[in-house]
């Protein structure tokens, strides 16, 4: 393991917890906020900010079906919203 890309979290809720972990006699840097598996966790153990940003993703897939397509009828927009939206909304929910 390489101690520049390790990380420590501490989970807010157990203030009594201040140690400063190490690997290889060097310190880890600590972290609010942690991706595993592009699933965004917080030291609340809340799932705000990866909340945000599939929603952030969501808006920006819609407007780029918006810019690309001038003429989109009911059907057309649903496939593409099943298609493009849906999942980044779905996944690890």
């Amino acid at each position: 393991f390489n101690p520049d890309k390790c990380s420590s979290m501490t989970i807010s809720r157990f203030k009594t917890n201040h140690r400063q972990y190490q690997m290889s006699n060097s310190p880890l840097n600590k972290t609010i906020v942690e991706r595993d598996l592009s699933v965004i966790l917080d030291n609340r153990l809340t799932f705000e900010h990866y909340i945000q940003a599939k929603i952030k993703k969501s808006n920006s897939i819609m407007a780029l079906i918006r810019r690309t397509y001038t003429y989109l009828d009911n059907h057309t927009f649903l496939l593409l919203y099943k298609s493009f939206v849906r999942p980044h909304l779905e996944y690890a929910n």
